[in-house]
């Protein structure tokens, strides 16, 4: 499963890039970086059958001129997939 996170700056007039990187909260236990176009992915096979609540906090590096923010809780259900052997059998 793949997540991206993309920090924007709240205003049209700022061009910078954000620098830093983001995390979703504690349960993930590492930082992404962040790339030059603002966008940090996380990729992980860890995510167990069911469903997960997953948000990002984006935290600035010490030159960065955007703000720490995070992101809404949203979501997400991982199925079982129905090609697994077994699954579906009576």
């Amino acid at each position: 499963m793949t997540f991206t996170a993309i920090v924007a700056p709240n205003a049209l007039t700022n061009k910078g890039i954000p620098a830093g990187t983001a995390v979703d909260g504690s349960k993930v236990g590492e930082r992404v970086k962040i790339d030059a176009k603002g966008r940090a992915t996380w990729e992980t096979s860890r995510l167990k059958v069911g469903t997960h609540q997953v948000a990002a906090s984006y935290i600035p590096s010490d030159d960065s001129v955007f703000l720490a923010s995070s992101s809404l809780e949203e979501l997400h259900t991982v199925k079982r997939c129905p090609c697994v052997s077994g699954v579906g059998d009576k």
